[in-house]
């Protein structure tokens, strides 16, 4: 069985697609946030959040707190070097992470 976060965790890939590895970047989550009228009252979850670009994105911009899951070490290992403040978690489909 192939690892589906083999893409995402090579560094060519994150030099073409930069901090986000997905459509959209960091405007689709400012629209995000519009749409659901998010405040520093709530709390997200990244499901699948890669090196947690996103909720850091989110906590420095909005002030919004955030926990990330993803199933790749190598990932997470990445962003525990950047020293982002929020909690992190490895998880996997069927798996309880908490």
């Amino acid at each position: 069985m192939t690892n589906c976060c083999n893409a995402y965790e090579s560094e060519h890939m994150r030099n073409i697609t930069g901090a986000t590895l997905r459509p959209g970047g960091f405007t689709l989550t400012d629209k995000a946030v519009e749409f659901c009228k998010f405040s520093t009252e709530d709390f997200i979850m990244d499901l699948g959040c890669g090196m947690g670009a996103t909720l850091n994105y989110l906590y420095e911009k909005y002030n919004i707190k955030a926990v990330g899951i993803d199933p790749s070490e190598k990932l997470i290992d990445i962003r525990e070097k950047k020293l982002w403040t929020f909690k992190f978690c490895k998880g996997k489909r069927g798996a309880n992470s908490f």
